[in-house]
């Protein structure tokens, strides 16, 4: 009986994460990781029993509560000390939460919390806040585009007239339209199309095209594919740099532009929260262009061994940036260079050149952002 007991309960909390978590991939992840983990027990003032996943901090105890009160947390209290809400909790700790009705969900919790009740709630503000932002966004994108092109402005007013006319996009939703335009899902062009006849869309076009060619202006990052999308501006994410052989994800940002990541960089579970804002990319496998990474090395602090470094770096044939270096009482040389490279495998080659110097205790390459460094060889 207590091990059929036991089961249900592991089935409703499946079944709990499974309406919690709306995109497949974080349900699967959910899965993988928490299906079975380490739990801590943690009270309440009040003395009641709250159960969490080992790692978890306040923020999660705070959503566990409730979801009004961790939306609202700004402070907690664990064992009567003040403690950031990004401290991890311990088995047996007692935790009271500050909350305050002017605060809401940040998206920088995503870095700390552990609980899938608390990673889905934020993900939802997250969502609905991008959501806003892409439909005004978009609406504004559309309004200037009717100026622009000469289009009577009074069609974004009128909704009858509007939908009408968006029907022929598909598109039922007024909203779902300008959300897409402010994501870069579907071009102003697309729209403008729909709203003057054939010759005038056509003189209009290419009056945009001339206009285009008076301000040049650099819409992708040579080596990187696209797929779907038009007038999108690419950046590679300097908190990651990736380069060529890295396995990649994209975002589109609030303002039709596309960051790209490296799939392993620390900021991809806090920007992964919207699918709608995921695009498919790769890399060129045509086109060699260096580009930035950085790399940490230490080393014996004694005469050359700046220059070996340095030497090893430019016998693999990549250029060296910046360069840094902060010596210690131990002896030691703490190295930071921004070499440029063309791919992952001539990365992976410097590096093992530098490791070959006998005076290097390591190498590697440093992927971070503020607040937050990691390091891959």
């Amino acid at each position: 009986m207590e091990q059929k007991s036991e089961r249900f309960f592991w089935l409703d909390r499946l079944l709990q994460w499974q309406k919690e978590l709306l995109d497949s991939r974080e349900f699967m992840t959910s899965v993988k990781e928490d299906l079975f983990p380490d739990v801590i027990y943690t009270f309440t003032p009040q003395g009641e029993v709250r159960e969490l996943l080992k790692g978890s901090t306040p923020i999660d105890f705070a959503f566990n509560i409730h979801t009004e009160v961790g939306k609202h947390a700004v402070g907690s209290f664990v064992n009567g000390r003040d403690v950031a809400l990004d401290q991890p909790l311990r088995n047996g700790d007692t935790v009271e939460i500050l909350t305050s009705e002017d605060q809401v969900p940040q998206r920088e919790w995503l870095r700390f919390a552990k609980t899938p009740k608390a990673r889905a709630r934020i993900k939802d503000w997250v969502r609905a806040q991008e959501r806003e932002r892409s439909i005004e966004f978009g609406r504004a994108l559309l309004k200037d585009s009717f100026e622009k092109f000469q289009v009577d402005p009074g069609f974004l007013e009128d909704e009858e007239r509007f939908q009408a006319v968006i029907q022929k996009l598909g598109y039922h939703d007024r909203d779902k339209l300008f959300e897409n335009l402010g994501y870069g899902k579907i071009s102003v062009l697309q729209v403008v199309e729909k709203f003057v006849t054939a010759r005038e869309f056509k003189r209009l076009k290419k009056k945009e095209e001339k206009l285009r060619k008076k301000e040049p202006y650099d819409l992708s990052v040579p080596g990187i594919q696209v797929t779907g999308m038009e007038d999108v501006f690419i950046h590679l994410a300097s908190c990651c740099n990736p380069v060529p052989g890295d396995r990649i994800i994209a975002f589109i940002g609030d303002k039709r532009g596309v960051s790209v990541h490296e799939i392993d960089c620390p900021l991809v579970k806090e920007l992964d929260v919207n699918p709608e804002r995921r695009i498919e990319v790769q890399w060129d496998a045509d086109a060699r262009v260096a580009r930035p990474v950085k790399v940490r090395v230490q080393a014996a602090d004694q005469p050359g061994v700046l220059a070996d470094i340095c030497s090893a770096i430019t016998a693999q044939g990549a250029n060296i940036g910046r360069t840094q270096v902060v010596t210690g009482g131990d002896k030691t040389a703490q190295c930071q260079f921004e070499i440029e490279v063309y791919d992952r495998a001539q990365l992976d080659e410097i590096l093992a050149s530098i490791r070959k110097n006998k005076t290097v205790m390591y190498a590697e390459r440093i992927k971070g952002v503020e607040g937050s460094m990691s390091y891959s060889g």
